[in-house]
């Protein structure tokens, strides 16, 4: 009898553990707000203080507009580490990729394409070379370089260098480009090296030290911004490893200080890097030449500025362009005398100005004058855009300009009367852009 107790007490303790660990989960606690991580930045733990600032962090843009109220926050430690939280969520919300999230099933290559631009909001023209293929492609919030890249490397299509526009524009062609990089909103191509040996015999010293041969070699590579963040202009590449095959160093020799104070160097000398827009720019760098026996660079990295056009904001100078002869108009820091406007015979429109900027930062700035014909556009009531044909530079200088600038419908596009005269404020941001690449042959 004790057995058959036994055995049934044996039994019921191993029901009651199956039961326990099968049971129901304890109830998840929901992850904090934005609202409440920004009220335990104020929390009198350090600890906790700390915790809310790398939650906040990790939620990104999410946490923005929380951290937008807490400026005026009753707590003078809220404001203070949310007046430090914001520059750096927005610099990273900035800097963030497109995302592309597609399921597509046999579908030819353009379809696939124009939900890829669908999403982006970004104009991509191709040129196919098999428009009745039918391809299967899955991305799930994949970085938008990185899905156009696999799209084309499948289609057999290479991104162009651009023409002076944001539009993509793929080429079909009979290869691929192997040697990419992304970081962030930027993809970066490996173009090639250029070796270059040479001796000069045609006079030699008397002393057998005095050797007249020379060598060097080049690390050539693109950079490719998203179209919604021009290229501006771009710094000075910095390597921070490169060796051959044969683990053989190639960083050239340190020139100058080693420890430069400014984290993106000493070549941004404007706000507006060259003052032109661009969406790619090929660089080069140079390397000590490889190892006699070495077959390939094992690493190259480093890292180079550019800037970056963060913001467009559109501000009308006049609302009735061709009834704003004499008309004096500040937008921020630039002012404009509109001097005149006159309509050709060729139903062409010059309009005739002189513009002023106070800026100070730099006295010797010249590309202010380089990004104005960028920046300022007629458009018709309906907001077409006029294309300009031409202008005509009077007496000018860092921070004045003497313009006339000639506007005309583009192409047959049917525009109405000319009506508003924008300027666009520009805002830049610097970024310091990294690459890798590995096994890269040499010539």
């Amino acid at each position: 009898m004790s057995k058959k107790i036994s055995l049934a007490v044996l039994l019921g303790f191993t029901l009651l553990a199956l039961l326990g660990a099968n049971g129901p989960a304890p109830p998840v606690k929901p992850a904090p707000t934005a609202e409440q991580l920004v009220e335990q930045l104020g929390d009198p733990d350090f600890h906790k203080r700390n915790a809310a600032v790398a939650q906040l962090e990790a939620l990104g843009a999410a946490a923005l507009p929380a951290l937008y109220k807490a400026q005026n926050h009753d707590d003078p430690e809220v404001r203070r580490r949310a007046g430090e939280l914001i520059p750096i969520l927005e610099a990273a919300s900035l800097l963030a990729p497109r995302r592309v999230t597609l399921n597509a099933q046999q579908q030819p290559i353009r379809q696939v394409l124009d939900a890829i631009a669908k999403q982006t909001g970004y104009r991509i023209e191709c040129w196919v070379g098999n428009e009745q293929q039918r391809y299967d492609f899955q991305f799930d919030n994949q970085p938008f370089w990185q899905a156009l890249d696999h799209v084309c490397h499948a289609a057999g299509l290479v991104l162009q260098q651009g023409y002076g526009d944001n539009q993509l524009r793929l080429h079909h062609q009979d290869g691929y480009v192997p040697y990419v990089y992304y970081d962030g909103p930027v993809r970066v191509v490996a173009n090639g090296f250029q070796h270059h040996r040479s001796i000069d015999f045609s006079f030699l010293p008397r002393t057998p030290s005095g050797s007249r041969r020379s060598e060097s070699l080049y690390f050539s590579f693109s950079i490719f911004v998203e179209p919604r963040l021009p290229l501006l202009g771009m710094g000075e590449t910095r390597l921070t490893a490169a060796y051959d095959s044969e683990n053989h160093s190639m960083l050239p020799h340190p020139t100058g200080s080693s420890a430069d104070p400014e984290p993106f160097g000493r070549r941004w000398t404007s706000r507006y890097g060259s003052g032109y827009r661009s969406y790619s720019h090929q660089t080069q760098v140079a390397l000590l030449p490889p190892a006699e026996k070495a077959q390939s660079v094992k690493l190259i990295q480093g890292s180079v500025p550019i800037l970056l056009l963060a913001n467009q904001k559109p501000e009308v100078i006049t609302d009735k362009v061709l009834e704003s002869k004499g008309k004096r108009v500040k937008v921020g820091a630039t002012s404009f005398v509109i001097e005149d406007v006159t309509a050709t015979a060729n139903k062409q429109y010059q309009i005739k100005m002189t513009i002023t900027e106070e800026g100070k930062d730099n006295p010797n700035d010249y590309t202010w004058i380089n990004s104005l014909y960028q920046r300022i556009e007629l458009h018709d009531e309906e907001g077409n855009k006029y294309q300009m044909y031409g202008n005509s530079w009077g007496s000018s200088g860092p921070n004045h300009a003497n313009v006339t600038f000639t506007y005309a419908s583009r192409g047959n596009a049917k525009l109405g009367p000319p009506s508003k005269l924008i300027y666009y404020l520009w805002s830049t941001v610097q970024h310091q852009v990294r690459f890798e690449f590995r096994n890269l042959p040499l010539p």
